[in-house]
């Protein structure tokens, strides 16, 4: 190779870099490319190559890539781990372990190989193994706040909370700005059914990071859970803000709405919840009550219907529908349909009461 074309090769590969930590990750990729057709065993272009494709989802390529520079240098322990993240992200958990295993064995004390490991191990519910992961991590680097916070999931899980809450503020003492270390004593505090602890951890999370989505939707749950609805409807609106797509938001609104009678906004967020996930059948049947509400009845019927096929356990939606009928004066199936859901009927003077045994 000239010097010409090793110019051409480093400027290539800059302008590559630059475009890669821009996001804009097409024009990276093509760039890498070019830096390949010079010089195919560029380990840096091969393993950034590997990174875009990852992250365009092309992972087929990306794991192309990685095993290539495993290829030139079999000791390579970067691109194990990376090869590991593309197995994990297409649950292929055992050759994700292995490659993390791999990564391990070529440096044992290669931090983010046992953190990785451990968070395949928690995902496929290996506790123990999990926690040997992070403490392994944390032990070679006593600051992996990251590690802390998972450590910290997964005692909560196993009921051993008071472990947990030491991981969570361990994680908070090394970096005030733990994120997900907040929002998870939060979420210890609302089992407990300290709320006023709970809303001050989600507040602190939400102050380190106003889009912290998760963090929003918890502190609404809490308010939502002490009668603040209001309060719960700002934070909700607020989470949609972020992510529009985000499901239990669209879905605890609605409830929220029909609970305050406001049946328009109920339905616009049932449809909302509906368009994200057409099988979600606790939505279908708020959505029945809903439309009994606004008196549009074939709806409201096509709606229970719909959720009984999707989830034919589901002793509300087979009560409502039950009662639905009734006035429609389909007292037979009614009666059924509330039999099935284990229903007992109670007359008042205004209306049928149908409570669930």
């Amino acid at each position: 190779m000239n010097k010409n074309q090793d110019l051409i090769l480093e400027e290539t590969f800059a302008l590559a870099f630059l475009n890669h930590e821009r996001s804009n990750f097409l024009i990276a990729k093509k760039l890498y490319n070019e830096v390949l057709k010079i010089k195919p065993n560029h380990i840096g272009a091969l393993g950034n190559l590997g990174v875009v494709s990852g992250q365009l989802e092309e992972y087929q390529e990306a794991i192309d890539c990685y095993e290539k520079i495993i290829e030139i240098d079999p000791l390579h322990r970067d691109a194990y781990l990376n090869l590991g993240n593309v197995f994990k992200n297409i649950v292929d958990f055992q050759k994700a372990i292995n490659c993390y295993e791999k990564a391990i064995g070529i440096n044992p004390n290669f931090t983010d190989a046992h953190y990785n490991l451990g968070n395949i191990y928690k995902e496929i519910k290996k506790n123990k193994k999990a926690i040997n992961c992070y403490e392994k991590a944390i032990e070679i680097n006593p600051k992996y706040v990251n590690a802390y916070n998972n450590l910290g999931i997964i005692f909560d899980e196993i009921g051993e909370f008071q472990k947990a809450i030491n991981c969570y503020k361990k994680a908070i003492e090394i970096n005030p700005s733990a994120l997900d270390s907040h929002n998870n004593i939060g979420n210890y505090f609302v089992r407990n059914k300290q709320y006023q602890e709970a809303l001050s951890s989600y507040k602190k999370a939400i102050e380190i990071n106003p889009n912290f989505a998760d963090a929003q939707y918890n502190l609404g749950s809490v308010f939502e859970l002490l009668s603040k609805n209001q309060e719960a409807i700002t934070c909700y609106k607020k989470v949609i803000n972020i992510n529009p797509r985000y499901l239990n938001a669209h879905y605890n609104l609605g409830n929220i709405y029909v609970y305050l009678g406001e049946y328009k906004n109920a339905q616009n967020y049932y449809e909302n919840v509906i368009k994200i996930n057409p099988d979600h059948s606790k939505t279908h049947g708020n959505l029945g009550v809903v439309f009994s509400m606004l008196k549009q009845y074939p709806k409201a019927i096509n709606c229970y219907e719909k959720a009984a096929i999707l989830d034919p356990t589901n002793k509300l939606n087979k009560i409502g529908y039950g009662k639905l009928l009734l006035k429609l004066n389909e007292h037979i199936k009614g009666l059924k349909s509330i039999t099935e859901g284990q229903g007992v009927i109670k007359f008042t003077q205004s209306d049928i009461k149908i409570i669930l045994q």
